[in-house]
């Protein structure tokens, strides 16, 4: 009985190797994809921000409204969205700024690849995960509470 149980142990320590290798590669995955989703949270709060700083100039100096330039903050939101992410376009498939009124909301998606995850096929979509972020930021007018 001892012949046995001393040709099994080699097998079960492969096979426990194994498991914990395939629990540890998941588990990099998982956080790879958690990282990229706080990645992209921070980089559209961020540009949610700068585009209240895009005050149309021109109609507070005539009237003294402070007020948004929806082309400036536009830009503005894009300018921090390519500088933190590299997105193919902004506006674009990757990523949306909207200007209504006091208001900028900044809208974008990522793709992330799950490697192990999608090597040994426990996902249909082939370990491509996507991911997507908004905020939305208010102009803050100095004598609101």
């Amino acid at each position: 009985m001892t012949g046995d149980r001393a040709a099994a142990a080699p097998l079960l320590v492969v096979f426990v190797a194994l498991i914990v290798l395939a629990m540890a590669g998941i588990s990099s995955d998982l956080w790879r994809l958690l990282h990229a989703r706080r990645t992209l949270a921070g980089a559209v709060d961020a540009a949610a921000t700068a585009a209240t700083a895009a005050l149309d100039e021109a109609a507070y100096r005539e009237t003294g409204v402070v007020r948004l330039d929806p082309a400036l903050a536009e830009a503005y939101a894009c300018d921090v969205l390519v500088a933190s992410l590299d997105v193919g376009g902004c506006p674009g498939d990757d990523a949306a700024v909207v200007t209504g009124g006091d208001t900028v909301t900044v809208a974008a998606a990522r793709s992330v690849e799950l490697v192990i995850v999608g090597r040994i096929g426990l996902d249909a979509r082939g370990g491509r995960f996507e991911i997507a972020a908004s905020a939305t930021a208010v102009l803050a007018r100095g004598g609101d509470p």
